[in-house]
Parts: C-alpha cells; structure tokens; sequence
C-alpha cells in the first residue's frame, strides 16, 4: 500500500486508497471500518529510527543481509496512550 501513496498526491483522492488495490468494488462501510480501525490502531505499527545519535550505541543484533547493527523494543504502554487519545 505505501507504494500506491504516491499515485494519490491530491487528499481529495485518498480516500480511494484502500479501494484502490485491496478493496470490494462495492462500498462496504462495515469492511472499511475494520480496515481504518486497523490501520489507525498504533498497537499496529513499526516505527523506525535513524540517526547519527545512534552510532554511540552498542546494538547487540546484527542484520543478517546488510550487516548492520539494530535493536527492537515494545512501545510503551505510555506513549500507546498517547498516541490513542
């Protein structure tokens, strides 16, 4: 889906996302909001960060392909809130 993203560069059109590629052809309100309820769940998303910050750390996994050093942590039940409200 995030491919398609840039195929819909006016918002007017972006509610057409989903239809786009995954979706009924037939409008389901039901079915769509399954899928917003999912997709604006942050219980339901990676975040990933980037920065020269990180090159002090000491990351312990190791990227099998590209040989570079990573971590992985569960978001808090704190920021969860936060990002619910």
């Amino acid at each position: 889906m995030a491919k398609s993203l840039q195929d819909f560069s006016n918002p007017a059109d972006a509610p057409h996302l989903i239809r786009n590629k995954y979706g009924p052809i037939e409008f389901d309100k039901e079915r769509t909001k399954q899928y917003s309820d999912l997709l604006a769940n942050p219980k339901n998303c990676l975040i990933f960060l980037s920065s020269k910050e990180f090159e002090k750390e000491k990351f312990e996994t190791i990227q099998y392909w590209y040989k570079v050093p990573y971590a992985t942590e569960t978001i808090s039940e704190q920021l969860l809130q936060v990002c619910t409200n």
